[in-house]
């Protein structure tokens, strides 16, 4: 999309317009103001609606270990001028929370930041390593996937109670 986000749902809370399911994915790191969007996307999402929001786990705690043993460098997980807002699975809660979103579901995807535990797959030291991580990544989920889609639901649950995963999944309702 492109234009003014925050003008395009004020144009919609006028018109009355409500919808049962609002996906907003990668753009509360990008927003000057992420809460004043959460509240404006609160505004067009139905009672019984469902919004999934995603956003990157930067800061984690496998972010902060790795940085730590020094297999990166700080903040490596900083991407400026792209992001304005850095969330991991705490304050991503405390934010929703604060717009009176209630968790329907929390999930993370794969925890691709554990291969820089092993200097042969460190992507942040070696960036030719990176497609490869990723598609280990990819492969791994598929299989789970593959065998049973209630493993990687699973699998990605688990990622987002050790507040490990790469990006946060959630699926929320109004309050």
């Amino acid at each position: 999309m492109t234009g003014n986000l925050f003008a395009t749902i004020d144009r919609l809370v006028l018109e009355k317009r409500e919808y049962n399911l609002i996906i907003c994915n990668n753009v509360l790191e990008h927003v000057v103001d992420p809460f004043a969007l959460l509240q404006k996307i609160r505004k067009i999402l139905s009672v019984d609606g469902i919004c999934r929001i995603v956003v990157p786990n930067d800061d984690s705690i496998l972010q902060r270990d790795v940085v730590e043993r020094e297999f990166a460098d700080p903040e490596f997980w900083v991407s400026v001028p792209e992001h304005l807002n850095y969330f991991n699975v705490d304050s991503f809660l405390k934010i929703l929370d604060a717009a009176e979103f209630r968790i329907i579901e929390m999930l993370c995807d794969f925890p691709v930041d554990v291969f820089l535990y092993n200097p042969d797959s460190n992507y942040k030291k070696n960036p030719l390593k990176g497609k490869k991580c990723h598609l280990a990544r990819v492969m791994f989920e598929n299989l789970l996937g593959s065998i049973n889609i209630e493993n990687l639901i699973n699998f990605r649950k688990g990622c987002a109670q050790a507040k490990v995963g790469r990006d946060i999944i959630a699926y929320c309702g109004k309050r």
